[in-house]
């Protein structure tokens, strides 16, 4: 039993981790869009694609604040956990029984 951790460290574990992992994908896609938007800025000039300059920009903006607002929401949700107990506090209860 010596060397594994309690479940509920490996909980919070994943837990920070799928915190950590969305909080990475929203600031990469904050980072593309405001480049896009830089990049349109800088060059007016027409792309096939986006013949609508100030759309086109008015569109990346829109994304940058989406994710910025996901972010914001991720970051006031908030994560709470309390520190794992050591393993020998968990085998005292159990060897006592005070489960």
């Amino acid at each position: 039993m010596t060397g594994t951790k309690p479940e509920g460290d490996t909980e919070r574990t994943k837990s920070m981790d799928v915190k950590k992992s969305m909080k990475e994908y929203l600031e990469g896609q904050i980072a593309k869009h405001k480049i896009n938007a830089q990049v349109f800025m800088k060059n007016p000039v027409g792309v096939a694609e986006h013949p609508d300059t100030m759309a086109t920009i008015e569109e990346e903006l829109g994304k940058i604040a989406e994710f910025q607002d996901k972010l914001s929401a991720l970051n006031s949700i908030g994560y709470s956990y309390p520190e794992p107990r050591p393993q020998s506090e968990y085998l005292d209860k159990w060897q006592k029984s005070e489960w």
